[in-house]
């Protein structure tokens, strides 16, 4: 698209995070001590650079991660993945705040009888189950009693649709 208008991509940076994914694996609070200093440091050189129009070669990550990651692994996992919420439950702590239809970027979530209710059109971002203020939302036997990820740079608020 920047081609075709005549222009081209200057800069393109790679941030690496803390997983929301905890239904594959829990980041420790001392992993996420050493992203979140990294990112600090990578955050300040990145500023640095935009401040001074420098051309910067876009971050991109290695080519087996850029093969297993997103070749593969997506468009194997892709097929499955709306229909993943089929393993999501609530348990006895939900409050019926709604708070988990507010987030979901796919609109998958609305209440019934004060419950959420998934519609199987997932992107699965786990941000019902990670932002749930009471942990009430479990995925099989996978999540309960794993702590749940909320990035501290970021607002709910600044994530509710509805």
């Amino acid at each position: 698209m920047l081609r075709a208008r005549g222009l081209r991509l200057s800069a393109g940076y790679s941030v690496v995070m803390p997983t929301n994914m905890i239904l594959l694996h829990e980041t420790s609070e001392e992993k996420k001590k050493i992203l979140f200093d990294s990112l600090e440091k990578k955050v300040s050189e990145i500023v640095t650079a935009v401040k001074s129009h420098e051309y910067h070669a876009v971050e991109t990550g290695s080519l087996s991660d850029r093969i297993i990651r997103t070749g593969i692994l997506y468009r194997s996992v892709s097929p499955f993945v709306k229909k993943m919420d089929y393993f999501f439950k609530v348990d006895q702590g939900c409050i019926g705040c709604r708070l988990c239809s507010q987030v979901c970027p796919a609109h998958n979530i609305e209440m019934k009888n004060g419950v959420p209710v998934w519609k199987h059109q997932c992107e699965m971002c786990l941000s019902c189950l990670n932002l749930c203020p009471k942990e009430a939302i479990q995925c099989g036997g996978k999540t309960e009693g794993k702590r749940r990820y909320k990035n501290p740079y970021v607002e709910v608020k600044d994530l509710m649709y509805r």
